[in-house]
């Protein structure tokens, strides 16, 4: 399933936009990430990009830390990212760039939920419930 950055490149561009209402809730569960990638002085390399796929492959939701020190650099590099991995720009705040990419409905999760195993309820008038104590008799007789 791994892809070259040209098989990448002619990848075709299928994603909806986003409402703001979705992205302020990505917005909200991307807070509690940390960076999965961090983009250095190399830009966005064949490597780069690939840790990005990879990464959103896995994860669905990013956070990309960029050493830029630059703004305007940021805001491309964020742009180009997007573009080439095919992702949602989510947030760009400071450093720290958020990308969104959705798994494929046919793909299957990476990582299977546990099974539940459903317990029988209890109901109130059970052998377990707790029954009052009587009190000692050193309480009834006043003194403690």
């Amino acid at each position: 399933m791994e892809n070259t950055l040209e098989d990448i490149l002619e990848l075709p561009d299928t994603r909806p936009g986003l409402t703001p209402v979705e992205r302020k809730a990505l917005r909200a569960r991307a807070h509690e990430l940390g960076p999965v990638v961090m983009v250095g002085s190399a830009a966005l390399s064949p490597a780069v990009i690939a840790e990005i796929n990879l990464a959103l492959d896995h994860h669905e939701l990013i956070k990309v830390r960029v050493l830029a020190a630059d703004r305007d650099e940021r805001e491309a590099l964020f742009a180009q990212a997007c573009d080439v991995c095919h992702a949602h720009p989510i947030q760009h705040l400071g450093r720290m760039l958020i990308l969104y990419r959705e798994r494929p409905a046919a793909a299957a999760p990476l990582i299977k939920p546990a099974p539940r195993v459903r317990q029988a309820r209890r109901s109130a008038k059970s052998s377990t419930a707790r029954k009052p104590t009587p009190k000692s008799a050193s309480t009834r007789s006043g003194r403690r």
